[in-house]
């Protein structure tokens, strides 16, 4: 307890069932005085495509959540950061969205990433004619410029009293 000068959760923290909890416990271990930096995707990242992968995704058999963004807007970061006890809170949001080549630069998110999990389980024919009809699916809202793949990312600060 009373360590580290900061903690860091670099987007992981939305992946905690009891975020509240955890952050409390990391704070516990930073000395006062010290900071929390928290990183998140803000609401909207990855739209439209990732909206078009559950829809598609879906026609397999699988389970979309209905909720999997969370801690998604600078007022559940602030809100968060608060009930934890921290002070001085600040969020700000940046956008980093760029273009993508085509649709393998996001079949590359897709399987690198949490959307995997979603067809990791189709058998290897279902695989590759969901991969085929998505990334049809995707070259379809491409532009002379490519796909546009929108990131926004929220970070949240605070210090400990």
């Amino acid at each position: 307890d009373n360590t580290f000068d900061a903690a860091v959760f670099s987007f992981s923290i939305f992946f905690v069932e009891d975020m509240e909890g955890v952050l409390r416990h990391s704070i516990e271990k930073i000395k006062p005085g010290g900071k929390v930096l928290a990183t998140s995707f803000s609401d909207g990242t990855f739209s439209p495509l990732v909206e078009m992968f559950f829809d598609r995704v879906k026609k397999y058999g699988v389970d979309a959540p209905v909720v999997w963004r969370k801690l998604s807007t600078a007022e559940e970061c602030g809100s968060l950061f608060e009930k934890a006890g921290l002070s001085n809170i600040r969020v700000d949001i940046k956008d980093i969205g760029y273009y993508l080549e085509d649709a393998r630069q996001w079949w590359d998110i897709v399987w690198n990433a949490g959307l995997r999990r979603y067809v990791s389980g189709l058998s290897p024919k279902d695989l590759e004619q969901f991969k085929e009809e998505h990334l049809k699916d995707i070259e379809g809202i491409s532009t002379d410029k490519g796909i546009w793949l929108e990131v926004k990312v929220l970070y949240a600060l605070g210090v400990k009293k």
